[in-house]
């Protein structure tokens, strides 16, 4: 799907756990684009739906906005090869053994 990307938009950034979401919410009417594809697509149940429509609705603002969202998930994947399995940001594979210096850092419990 081709996105237009011109014209005045307000820019959010939302993490949660290892979720991110980066959130284009434009001043003109049109649909909610998420990784590309239309909402419905992209969230494919009712009640996903309503909850992404929740705000608007709360504000009496329905179809008011398009929304371009970009949503990105960081964990490992067990099934990759040994070479590639480390969590993406994390610069120290998981193999190695705990030091000081890698105390207090965060990381994926699914990471092996």
């Amino acid at each position: 799907m081709v996105q237009n990307t011109e014209g005045h938009y307000y820019y959010a950034v939302g993490k949660r756990k290892n979720a991110v979401a980066v959130v284009r919410l434009y001043t003109d009417s049109g649909p909610i684009i998420v990784n590309g594809k239309p909402m419905e697509e992209a969230f494919p149940w009712d009640s996903w739906q309503q909850t992404v429509n929740e705000p608007f609705i709360a504000t009496e603002t329905v179809g008011q906005f398009r929304i371009v969202a970009k949503v990105t998930r960081r964990y490992c994947c067990p099934g990759r090869s040994a070479e590639t399995r480390y969590c993406p940001g994390d610069t120290n594979r998981h193999s190695e053994p705990a030091s000081s210096a890698q105390e207090g850092r965060v990381t994926d419990p699914r990471c092996p």
